[in-house]
């Protein structure tokens, strides 16, 4: 029985200091986070969002107040020599009714968090496959517009190489097909010429 009392007073004295050190930084921690990322750099709706969670973090940390305070309660009646079994029994249906609560909420919060992930992750990838559609689309018109500018310039340098291939039959001596060209712009006038 020593044994028991001995160890399960150390395991009091554990769960008093540890667990509400732990909870408190760690709720304190996800609404500083919350708190912090609501700048102004924030669209609207998440700046709405994000001051909504802070204010979720805020009243899990008051309930998780009330855990505490039941808590350490239940530690006291459970240090006392001897122990009294049904106030010890009402306390801890009292505890687990306020842990169920936070349980509760900390799974809102959660589920909350995991919509709205997974919410932005949807919207990032619809913008994803939109940018690769507008990039594959512009490569396309990039490649139409430099085939139209290739044709274009064939048409527009067709005359030049007929004129330099008849100025190279007539500069061999091969009079058969003299060059001409219609039209009033400088190569009709040089070939002309």
């Amino acid at each position: 029985m020593l044994f028991r009392s001995h160890t399960q007073q150390t395991l009091i004295h554990l769960a008093k200091t540890y667990f509400p050190t732990e909870m408190h930084k760690r709720i304190q921690a996800g609404r500083s986070l919350a708190l912090s990322t609501s700048g102004p750099l924030a669209p609207g709706e998440e700046r709405d969002f994000l001051a909504d969670l802070a204010q979720r973090f805020g009243e899990l940390d008051s309930r998780y107040q009330i855990y505490d305070e039941q808590a350490a309660a239940l530690f006291q009646l459970l240090q006392i020599d001897p122990p009294e079994p049904a106030t010890i029994n009402q306390a801890s249906r009292e505890l687990q009714a306020v842990q169920q609560r936070l349980d509760r909420d900390i799974k809102l919060i959660t589920s909350t968090l995991d919509a709205r992930v997974s919410l932005r992750v949807n919207q990032a990838s619809a913008e994803e496959r939109r940018g690769a559609w507008a990039i594959i689309a512009l490569t396309i018109a990039a490649i139409a517009l430099g085939l139209l500018v290739t044709v274009a310039s064939l048409q527009v340098l067709s005359p030049i190489r007929r004129l330099t291939a008849g100025v190279v039959r007539v500069a061999r001596g091969d009079f058969s097909e003299v060059p001409t060209s219609s039209g009033s712009d400088e190569i009709a006038l040089l070939g002309r010429e």
